[in-house]
């Protein structure tokens, strides 16, 4: 769906920890795909690389220090609204599994599981996330809150690893802190139907959504005044420099957010202060940019709940429940597999 995720699957499922995580994604793996990618996104007449990049050890420090700025709303709004309708979801939602997609080590996930155990029917969690080290942080400390509560890890990637989604009935999908938004329309459907085809009918997905706003509030949220985002940008340079043996000139490039009103998108990248060359020796590889090229990073689709109810609806959910906060900036939907 993203990206070419498909390549990252390795097909030995291995048990590595305890709680249990099972293992689908090696270093391997992801050497071989970010050469892939890297060779392939600049080489391309527009030059691009996947988001999932700019998220090495320093762009995961870094994202964590834009959900604190107090431009960036998405983080906090999501998480009083889970801490308000808690009770309310459990109760339209009785799972007996969770499955967080990204889960990372949010404590939203956290907020989530208290809400279904307090609810009585939650026996199993299962967390997946492409990050090894916060995944087995972020399982033990929910295992030992919640000792009644089977905690598993998957390290997988939920573009491409969905075999992985538990069976049988009462299981809850949750994809929080609009990650969706990261796709596009094709995508997000194809998304939907992937789970849906996992899921038997009366389970749900829970999902969070990012609204269309102000597009000056939009705009500050991705491009703040203290300049965090547009160092988290430029990291991926840096990750290049490193990975690849190569000689980005950081400071050569600005970062670049903007709302495309048409797409009801923020469109973010690295745009190239005068002509730029760089080397990456580790992949025989030229890469030039003319003045005010850009380099695309990521989109940040934004929306209304009339096209996330038309989405859902053609990929076999249905609307349960729809939740805002009172500024209506972020919305929780709970979508149920018809």
């Amino acid at each position: 769906m993203t990206g070419g995720n498909e390549d990252l699957v390795n097909d030995d499922v291995t048990p590595i920890g305890d709680p249990a995580i099972t293992l689908r994604i090696t270093d391997a793996d992801r050497r071989r795909l970010l050469e892939q990618d890297v060779r392939r996104g600049l080489t391309d007449a527009h030059k691009s690389l996947p988001a999932k990049w700019l998220y090495d050890a320093r762009g995961g420090e870094l994202f964590g220090q834009i959900t604190q700025l107090p431009e960036y709303y998405p983080t906090r709004t999501e998480a009083a609204l889970l801490a308000a309708i808690g009770p309310q979801l459990a109760a339209a939602a009785p799972a007996h599994a969770i499955v967080e997609l990204g889960a990372g080590d949010s404590p939203k996930t956290r907020q989530l599981v208290d809400a279904c155990a307090a609810g009585g029917t939650l026996e199993r969690f299962v967390s997946f996330d492409v990050d090894e080290e916060s995944l087995r942080r972020s399982t033990r400390e929910l295992a030992a809150r919640h000792p009644g509560v089977r905690v598993e890890g998957m390290l997988a990637d939920m573009t491409s690893d969905l075999d992985l989604l538990p069976g049988g009935e009462g299981v809850l999908v949750a994809l929080l802190g609009s990650t969706i938004g990261n796709f596009l329309h094709d995508q997000r459907v194809g998304f939907y139907r992937d789970v849906a085809e996992r899921l038997q009918p009366g389970s749900w997905l829970l999902v969070g959504y990012d609204l269309v706003k102000d597009p000056a509030v939009l705009e500050a949220a991705y491009d703040d005044s203290a300049g965090v985002t547009a160092a988290f940008t430029r990291n991926v340079l840096v990750m290049l420099n490193r990975e690849l043996d190569g000689n980005f000139d950081v400071d050569g490039f600005a970062h670049d957010a903007r709302w495309l009103a048409d797409e009801q998108l923020v469109r973010v990248g690295l745009r190239a202060r005068g002509k730029q060359r760089a080397r990456l020796d580790a992949l025989d590889l030229d890469v030039s940019f003319a003045d005010g090229e850009l380099l695309h990073l990521e989109v940040c689709c934004k929306f209304l709940r009339n096209g996330v109810e038309g989405e859902l609806a053609e990929s076999g959910f249905a609307i349960d429940g729809w939740w805002t906060d009172p500024s209506e900036l972020f919305a929780l939907c709970l979508a149920r597999r018809v």
